[in-house]
C-alpha cells in the first residue's frame, strides 16, 4: 500500500486534534473537551479474499468513534512467506516469567520469535517489530506515545506466523495534550499466517480536543 496514501489519511484524521496550548489560555478561550475520532488500523493476513476482504475470525477491530466516511480499517493480503523474514535465531519474551524475558520492549526488534504475555504499556512514539513468529499469550498491550507526532505515531508489526493463545487485546491511545489527547497511533499489523486457538481484539480510542470559542 502507498505510504503516501497512509500519510494522507492520517493527516485528514489529525485535523481534528489542534496543537496543545497553555492550560490557562485554553480555559479562557476553549469549550469543554470533546471527542474527536479514532485512528487508522491496517491488517494484512495470508488468507484474505481480495474479492471480498474480511478480517480473519481470530481478530476483531473496534473504533471508539469513526468519521462519517468510516475509512479507519484497511485490509490487505499478506504474501505467503516461504522463507524466513528474520535471520535472527533469538527467542525473546516479555512478561512471560521465562529466562528469555526482557525488561521492556525496545522501539525496534528483529528476532526469530517474540512471545508476549501479561499486561504492558508501551510509550514509544514509533515501534517496529519484525519476527518470523509472534506469539501473544493472554497479552494486553496499551500503546500510548509520550510524544505526539501529529498523526504520524505508528506501530508496525510484521510476522511470518502470528500465533494467538487465549484472549489478547491491543489498545491504541493518543498521547496526552493540555487540552485532551492526540490522535492514536496507526497500527499496521502484517500477521502473515495466523494460527493458534486464541483471539486478538484491537481498539483504537478517539482523540479528545477543545474547540475555540473566540
Amino acid at each position: 500500500m502507498s505510504k503516501y496514501l497512509i500519510s494522507l489519511i492520517c493527516l485528514t484524521l489529525t485535523a481534528c486534534a489542534p496543537p496543545s496550548e497553555d492550560l490557562n489560555d485554553i480555559k479562557k478561550t476553549h469549550s469543554k473537551p470533546q471527542m474527536g475520532f479514532s485512528g487508522l488500523v491496517i491488517i494484512q493476513h495470508s488468507e484474505l479474499d481480495t474479492a471480498s476482504p474480511q478480517l480473519p475470525p481470530q481478530i476483531s477491530v473496534d473504533f471508539e468513534k469513526q468519521t462519517s466516511t468510516g475509512r479507519h480499517l484497511m485490509l490487505y493480503k499478506s504474501p505467503v512467506r516461504l522463507q524466513l523474514i528474520s535471520t535472527s535465531n533469538d527467542f525473546v519474551s516479555l512478561g512471560c516469567n521465562e529466562s528469555t524475558d526482557i525488561e521492556q520492549m525496545p522501539d525496534f526488534i528483529n528476532v526469530d520469535t517474540l512471545k508476549i504475555c501479561d499486561r504492558h504499556q508501551i510509550t514509544h512514539s514509533n515501534l517496529n517489530i519484525v519476527a518470523n513468529r509472534v506469539i501473544l499469550d493472554n497479552a494486553k498491550l496499551e500503546f500510548i506515545p509520550t510524544q505526539s507526532k501529529q498523526g504520524h505515531n505508528r506501530i508496525e508489526i510484521v510476522a511470518r506466523t502470528f500465533w494467538l493463545e487465549g484472549q489478547n487485546k491491543i489498545t491504541l491511545i493518543g498521547s496526552k495534550l493540555h487540552d485532551g489527547r492526540s490522535l492514536p497511533p496507526t497500527l499496521s499489523l502484517d500477521a502473515g499466517t495466523l494460527t493458534g486457538a486464541g483471539h486478538l481484539k484491537v481498539l483504537s480510542k478517539a482523540n479528545i480536543f477543545s474547540v475555540s470559542i473566540k
